[in-house]
């Protein structure tokens, strides 16, 4: 393995042990503050959030199964990305002319939606409130989110580390791009914010589809999330929508392996046979 690759793997692999420390004590707060909680649940959530590096690795492989629609929609992507890449130089200078302070002000606001920061602590509320009210759609949404977010991150790390292109600030022209090289210096391309910010988004909206307000509410949030990384002039625009489909994408891959785990399970008991969902 190259050296950087080795150095980008420990690197991800130290970022995912020390969140998973946190998410684990979030997990085991509520155990010792209510005895109506079953202790039973909280191991198979955390079993579940055990499975993100083998989703990691699943959803990297993912394109050796894909079929036709699936290529026509990553050419898609990486169609209108590259189109963008041509255009970068002019939608940043669009953008940077017309900031105003009431932009400014709103960036601020939606920028910590893409930050574990934010995101994680408010994924735990939620995961905290479905386990005390028993609201299983709010669990899981917390849980498959959450499960996004991580495996979102890496593929944006992964995908910096390989381009790492110049960020829109450094003054040098959008396509100047380093290549893989150790230690990282330009992380422009793709955005870790847009990608996690819809990566999560996703899910909440596929959870609560029913919900209109909740689902449109999730996709402005991220929009705005990364149209921000580009007002901030952080990123260019066809970072912001590569990371974005990235993180979508992504969701959608882990929901789908979400339900592929889902298993029959059947067991005796006094009364006779019990069939149960195992999550």
């Amino acid at each position: 393995m190259p050296k950087f690759l080795l150095k980008v793997v420990l690197a991800l692999l130290k970022k995912f042990l020390t969140i998973s420390l946190t998410l684990t004590l979030i997990l085991v707060t509520p155990s010792l503050s209510s005895a109506s909680v079953e202790t039973v649940t909280l191991w198979e959530d955390c079993k579940q959030l055990s499975r993100i590096p083998k989703n990691f690795i699943h959803l990297a492989r993912s394109p050796l199964d894909w079929g036709e629609k699936d290529w026509l929609t990553a050419g898609g992507i990486a169609g209108t990305t590259l189109i963008l890449m041509t255009l970068d130089g002019g939608l940043q200078e669009f953008i940077q002319d017309r900031k105003t302070s009431g932009t400014q002000s709103l960036s601020r606001l939606v920028k910590p939606f893409g930050e574990g920061t934010t995101t994680l602590p408010l994924m735990g509320g939620l995961y905290l409130y479905g386990l005390l009210e028993q609201d299983e759609r709010a669990r899981e949404t917390a849980l498959l989110a959450t499960q996004s977010f991580f495996v979102a991150g890496f593929f944006s790390e992964l995908v910096k580390t390989t381009f790492q292109r110049h960020r829109p600030s450094t003054g040098r022209p959008p396509l100047t791009f380093d290549g893989p090289r150790w230690p990282r210096e330009n992380q422009s391309f793709a955005s870790g914010h847009a990608c996690v910010a819809f990566a999560v988004a996703t899910v909440i909206a596929e959870k609560y589809s029913h919900n209109s307000f909740v689902r449109g509410a999730a996709y402005t949030l991220a929009g705005l999330t990364a149209l921000s990384r580009v007002h901030d002039n952080d990123h260019w625009a066809s970072d912001a929508f590569f990371g974005s489909a990235l993180g979508f994408f992504t969701a959608r891959g882990i929901i789908n392996l979400h339900l592929e785990n889902n298993q029959l399970e059947m067991s005796l008991t006094p009364g006779g046979v019990q069939i149960s969902l195992s999550f």
